[in-house]
């Protein structure tokens, strides 16, 4: 038997967007994915919709990042490797980064990812994270935390710890 294929559809909402330790919305916003796996080879495009901003774009809506991801996924031993690329589509601009991230399928998730900008970024960041989900019928609750080290090309650090609580209802085709 051949790789599976599976394709996933996920309407998250959240009370404001929170990427890397940064706020970059004034309020709830929707961030609705869809993607789809062949074997260890995933594809995901993931959009950030702003619903408390008082602007509007021409078609009333305000999509301020959308971001395109590809990666591979290979397990050795009991660590998950992944190895992908992320085009982000920022509103009015946008940048590329490589990452490989290690995590292990044990109570709290922990991870350890390393991301770095290919394109108009300023350099690479490390993140430490945990995670839970929790399913409850059709809805999945998910906390967390993690904490973030970056780097920027011109040698200053900084860090930033956050932590999170996601709710997302989740319809997955196989």
């Amino acid at each position: 038997e051949g790789p599976v294929t599976k394709g996933s559809f996920s309407p998250a909402f959240a009370s404001h967007y929170v990427w890397r330790g940064q706020t970059l919305s004034e309020g709830f916003v929707a961030q609705p994915t869809v993607g789809i796996t062949l074997g260890g080879f995933s594809a995901n495009l993931w959009s950030n919709i702003d619903l408390d901003n008082a602007e509007e774009d021409d078609d009333g809506i305000v999509m301020n990042e959308t971001d395109l991801t590809l990666n591979y996924t290979v397990p050795v031993g009991p660590v998950s490797l992944t190895g992908g690329f992320i085009h982000y589509d920022f509103d009015g601009s946008d940048t590329q980064e490589i990452y490989l991230t290690g995590s292990l399928a044990v109570l709290l998730n922990p991870s350890l990812s390393l991301y770095y900008d290919i394109d108009d970024g300023e350099g690479g960041f490390a993140v430490l994270a945990v995670s839970q989900a929790f399913p409850v019928g059709p809805i999945s609750l998910t906390a967390g935390g993690a904490a973030l080290r970056r780097r920027a090309k011109n040698g200053s650090a900084s860090a930033a710890p956050s932590a999170f609580l996601r709710h997302c209802a989740t319809s997955r085709r196989s």
